[in-house]
């Protein structure tokens, strides 16, 4: 179904690229600058303010940065959870297209998580080149960041074909992903690092099922290794079941897409 229609999922990404950000005098160019000034505030606050007021800037055992180990984690968080919230309103937002009979309607959350795509490439050479400039080398490990990045891309898009099926008939689907999703970012290896980690979260980090994605991407840009095969393996299987049982959900509960828009 991709493959098939290729052509028009990226027509229908840069459309919608373009609606969001229709009016303002930077245009699409929102789509680069927004995830840069984010990555920017968060690193300052966090990777700086935070930690220095914190005191535990030398409890980390880091091979590079407190900084690095943050944005290696937020960035991929973040572009999922942005996808998967948007995602689930993806369908209610077209409904015109939905109630096509020709249209093929899984291309819909397919766009939606594209759009969201320049968040994973702009932290992710924005990482590259801090890293770059502060440590004076990029880890050899990068060379398996378009495997991670694939993943993710699989997963989002596999998890944003149930939340579009469901969030088609339950209304209340996007407040609830919101406060999901917000509870879920502090449930991540991404402020706290192994080791410090208060005891009473360590439990909840561990069996995050989203907690592996978040270490495949620290394991590119921090540690330089395959630190964690587990967790590249879960990500893998999960990725996969996603997809395809995804789309699988998404295909039997389309046939009453219509009658509820």
């Amino acid at each position: 179904m991709l493959a098939r229609n290729r052509s028009l999922i990226i027509v229908l990404a840069m459309r919608e690229l373009r609606d969001r950000y229709a009016g303002s005098m930077l245009g699409a160019l929102w789509a680069i600058l927004q995830p840069l000034m984010l990555l920017a505030v968060f690193a300052a606050v966090f990777g700086f303010v935070f930690r220095a007021r914190s005191g535990m800037a030398s409890t980390f055992d880091l091979p590079t940065d407190y900084t690095s180990y943050m944005i290696s984690g937020f960035v991929p968080w973040y572009a999922l959870s942005a996808a998967l919230q948007a995602s689930a309103s993806s369908l209610r937002s077209n409904a015109g297209l939905v109630k096509q009979i020709d249209f093929p309607v899984g291309v819909l959350p397919v766009k939606t998580v594209l759009t969201f795509s320049p968040i994973i490439v702009v932290g992710s050479v924005g990482l590259v080149l801090y890293q770059a400039i502060q440590f004076g080398y990029v880890p050899a490990t990068l060379l398996l960041l378009p495997v991670a990045i694939c993943l993710l891309f699989m997963l989002a898009t596999g998890l944003g074909w149930i939340l579009a099926a469901f969030g088609t008939y339950f209304r209340d689907l996007d407040p609830i992903l919101a406060n999901l999703f917000l509870v879920a970012f502090y449930l991540l290896p991404i402020f706290f690092v192994p080791g410090v980690t208060p005891e009473i979260l360590e439990p909840l980090i561990a069996w995050n099922p989203f907690t592996p994605a978040i270490m495949v991407f620290q394991d590119v840009f921090v540690y330089a290794t395959v630190r964690s095969p587990g967790a590249w393996l879960f990500f893998c299987a999960f990725a996969v079941v996603a997809f395809f049982g995804g789309y699988r959900v998404f295909d039997r509960l389309r046939p009453g897409f219509g009658a509820v828009l």
